[in-house]
This record gives C-alpha cells, structure tokens and sequence, in this order.
C-alpha cells in the first residue's frame, strides 16, 4: 500500500509514453470539514481486510475528493495533488503531478485529456529541445485511448487510485487510531516491502483519509480530503490547445 512506490511506478510508465509524473508539496491542512456530529459507522470493528475493502468501495464511490501528498525516494521528490470526480460515470479530474521538480498540469473531461507543462517538463520528457519549444505553456490534447496519454490520465481517475494504493495483501493488522481534518479514523497497517498504515474513517462513510509509508518502504504520505466538495472542469482555451495529432505531421 506505499502511496510514493505505487506512484512511483505509474509515473515512470507516463515518461516513457511522453507523459509526466507527480505533484504540490504538503499533507491535509485540516481545513477539510466531517458533516455535522456523524455516527459511529462500525468500521472500527471489523477485520483489517474488511476495512480496507470498505475504504476502497468508499472512495470510489465519492463524488468529489481530492489527492495530495508527497515523498522522497532516492533524493527524487514525488508529489501529487489532484481533484477527482468519482462514482458510477466519473467524469474526469484535474491537477498537478511531479517527480524530480518537473510539474505537469493534468485535465481530463469524459475521453478528452490535457497535460500542460513548462519547456523544462517537456524537454524533461521528450528530450527534444524543438518539442519543448513548441508545447512549453501549451496543452497537449489527445483521447483518454492515446497511448501517449493515457498514462498520466489514470491519475484523475477514482478507480485507478483505489486500486493501485487499496490493497488486502500483505499481512494487515489493525493499527492504533488518530483524528485527521477532524474526524476520528481507525489505522490498517500493511507488512513488507511497501508497509503503510491506511486511516480509515470511523464515523459517516468508512472514507480513506491518509496513507503513511513505514519502515523501509518508499517514505511518503497521500490525504484524501474535500469529499462532496463540488468543482468545475472546463476545457482550456482553444489558442492554447495543441492536438496530439499535429505531432504527426
């Protein structure tokens, strides 16, 4: 369940499909807001694996949540900060991935995807400095299908994140408990390799609320916060959209 080494991993697949990788720096502000005095939910009872299984259907079943976090990883900074519209039908998602300083901003409404980046990212990420020139301050428009793209667009996607990050293997205990943003959450904690402690709400739906990497895992934290908090995806002016089908002129 590491949050940074699953990342990690998407990210490296988008730089060789002429994506990008992961981004914004700093954990849960506590400024996400639990519903008026929730009831106990029961999640805190049941078996570590059961928890896990309803935090994911809980997140993927969310209207609206944001992703944020960061680590690092053999002196490479990782980070991510995305709004995602979840549920039956999700719609798309928008924000920032980087790795190793190289930001790229993400779009994604219905199958039309956009990736933006500065001639540093697309110089990072093309090795072609005339490339770089063209895209820098551009998005780069293509369908959700592009394999060029649709790498990097699994990141606005709910189910993508369930089910990379959600896991029920590796020897899950039940942790101890924390109150994250203000709600009271139950801990999972996961074994080996990629140990993590998974928070899980306790009260109103069984949402996941943070993931912390442990031990020898890949260091690194992901918050999951602004559940139901509504925000709009509008495509970017058409004077700074560049079809991936000009790229093979």
């Amino acid at each position: 369940m590491s949050p940074i080494r699953s990342i990690r991993a998407a990210g490296a697949v988008v730089v060789i499909l002429l994506a990008a990788a992961c981004g914004a720096v700093d954990t849960v502000t506590g400024k996400s807001t639990p519903s008026p005095t929730p009831s106990a939910n029961g999640i805190a009872d049941k078996p570590p694996a059961e928890v896990v299984q309803e935090a994911k259907r809980a997140f993927q079943d969310a209207k609206f949540v944001r992703v944020k976090g960061n680590g690092v990883e053999d002196g490479v900074l990782y980070a991510v900060d995305m709004h995602i519209k979840g549920g039956p039908g999700t719609t798309g998602g928008k924000g920032k991935l980087t790795v190793d300083h190289n930001t790229a901003e993400l779009l994604r409404i219905g199958k039309d995807a956009y990736v933006k980046g500065d001639a540093d990212f697309w110089s990072a990420t093309t090795g072609n400095a005339a490339a770089a020139e063209l895209l820098k301050g551009k998005y780069l428009k293509g369908s959700t299908d592009d394999p060029r793209l649709k790498g990097i667009v699994f990141f606005t996607d709910a189910d993508f994140f369930a089910k990379t990050l959600f896991k029920t293997e590796g020897g899950l205990t039940k942790g101890g408990r924390r109150t994250i943003g203000g709600i009271e959450a139950i801990g999972v904690d996961s074994s080996g390799e990629d140990a993590a402690t998974l928070y899980v709400a306790t009260t109103g739906e069984p949402r996941p609320l943070q993931l912390v990497s442990k031990g020898d895992a890949a260091g690194g934290n992901l918050d999951f916060f602004e559940y139901d908090k509504p925000f709009a995806l509008k495509p970017p002016p058409t004077d700074l959209v560049i079809d991936t089908s000009k790229l093979d002129e």
